[in-house]
């Protein structure tokens, strides 16, 4: 059973290209590509979120992605559709947030649990679920057994 249900990675290329070449290979895959202020999202097979940088850098932050075993078949794809080797260079690129998410599909004692872990914090008054805090991320847990991990 896999459950982890999305990798956000981020990356960083060199180029003399203008922004708008982003725009132009959208508008010819026919995906949808928005621009916000100084940030663009394309929604294509993933979704992309782009910042111009300065010195003619573009970080590229990439989301959608089911596997982080996916990631360098993922940076393939993003070099060969929008950020071609022969105007584009990858100067860098890591993983910066995996999601991940289960259920026990049985009830959990939250306050059992909130006594029991270090760095735990619930309340069940002002919101109905556990929440675990690590250096590396967050779990958290619902009392039906639902839980949602996020982080690296």
């Amino acid at each position: 059973m896999e459950c982890i249900k999305n990798v956000k990675i981020s990356a960083i290329f060199k180029s003399d290209k203008p922004v708008l070449s982003f725009f132009n290979i959208a508008e010819t895959r026919k995906v949808s590509c928005e621009q916000k202020r100084n940030i663009i999202v394309i929604k294509d097979f993933y979704t992309l979120t782009i910042f111009q940088k300065p010195k003619n850098k573009y970080h590229i932050n990439i989301t959608k992605i089911k596997s982080w075993t996916c990631i360098n078949k993922v940076i393939d794809w993003l070099i060969h559709i929008y950020c071609n080797t022969h105007c584009f260079q990858l100067v860098t690129y890591q993983i910066d947030n995996i999601t991940a998410s289960f259920d026990f599909k049985q009830h959990i004692c939250l306050q059992y649990l909130a006594n029991s872990i270090k760095n735990s914090r619930y309340n069940p008054e002002r919101f109905h679920a556990l929440y675990i805090k690590t250096s590396n991320g967050t779990a958290i847990i619902i009392k039906s057994g639902k839980v949602k991990i996020l982080g690296c």
